[in-house]
């Protein structure tokens, strides 16, 4: 905060722009961020104890491409309901982890040394019968350009929480769980709206607006060193 404030002082000068561009740089540098390199994958169908369950396997290399250490506290896995990332057909967190490299189970967290990547192969394993994934799964659309071959229509995919329970994508895109959560609880008041109340509605869509505009001044604040997490 005392760099940026006496950076600041001397923006009048060369010295105090190249500061600030420095500051920025390696406050970028230093922010949380994991990015997932898929390596190979299956989704199994199965049977345990009279009930069907599925099997989602994960593999690949999990990089912490930050200057700084940090450590993964939760796996999530996730389909998603729009391109933004913001709302969730399915949003479950847990799995059994395997370091890849050590031919070894392990536990979280998982700790990752500043620029550090590790193989890991990730299960899921759920019922089906009765919950969302029941849905997701029995769901099939052509395939582009090869209409004579059917693919599930609903992706699953993983996501990474760290210490500071900052939420990461594959490809190490910061996502803002509450407004994951907020939109997962919405269908809730459109219920009451339907029913023409519509307070809880507006209430929860405010909500919405509030948890965005957080997590972007959160971000920008970062960039300046005047937050962290």
């Amino acid at each position: 905060m005392s760099n940026l404030l006496d950076i600041i002082g001397k923006l009048g000068s060369g010295a105090g722009i190249i500061s600030l561009i420095y500051l920025v740089f390696q406050n970028i540098r230093n922010r949380p961020s994991f990015r997932l390199e898929y390596q190979g994958g299956s989704g199994t169908h199965f049977e345990m104890d009279g009930m069907h369950r599925y099997r989602y396997m994960w593999n690949g290399i999990i990089k912490n491409q930050s200057f700084s250490p940090n450590a993964i506290t939760k796996f999530f896995l996730v389909v998603w309901g729009n391109k933004s990332k913001t709302s969730a057909l399915r949003f479950g967190f847990g799995g059994n982890i395997k370091d890849v490299a050590r031919d070894e189970v392990v536990k979280l967290p998982i700790s990752f040394l500043p620029r550090e990547a590790k193989h890991f192969e990730i299960a899921f394993e759920f019922p089906v019968k009765g919950t969302s994934d029941e849905l997701l799964l029995s769901e099939f659309e052509y395939k582009v350009h090869s209409p004579s071959i059917w693919r599930p229509k609903y992706e699953y995919k993983i996501c990474v929480e760290d210490v500071g329970e900052n939420l990461f994508d594959p490809k190490g895109k910061s996502l803002n769980r509450l407004e994951i959560d907020l939109r997962w609880t919405l269908p809730n008041t459109v219920q009451d709206l339907q029913q023409g109340q519509i307070l809880p509605f507006l209430l929860h869509d405010f909500k919405i607006t509030k948890a965005r505009l957080i997590f972007r001044s959160r971000q920008a604040l970062q960039v300046l060193g005047l937050w962290k997490k």
